[in-house]
């Protein structure tokens, strides 16, 4: 799925609950190129993977967004690509 990128990958994906957003997740986690996924959903997160971190945001909402940035921030992630 991500085979023209040189190193493995932390992707974000935003609305990762909802069908399109839930089956990018799974299959970025059967994606050897795919080091971290970041699903970030309005509502819990079912999917569990070695390789997920799961977190909430409300894109309608600006605070949720920057909580969610800083959060990342914090712990050190570089995101290489981010699906919304």
């Amino acid at each position: 799925m991500l085979d023209n990128f040189e190193n493995r990958l932390n992707v974000a994906v935003f609305g990762a609950s909802g069908a399109i957003g839930d089956a990018i997740v799974n299959a970025l986690t059967f994606d050897e190129n795919v080091e971290r996924i970041y699903s970030f959903t309005r509502k819990p997160y079912e999917r569990s993977h070695a390789k997920i971190t799961s977190g909430f945001i409300d894109l309608e909402n600006e605070d949720s967004i920057l909580e969610a940035s800083a959060n990342l921030s914090e712990n050190g992630v570089k995101l290489d690509v981010i699906i919304v």
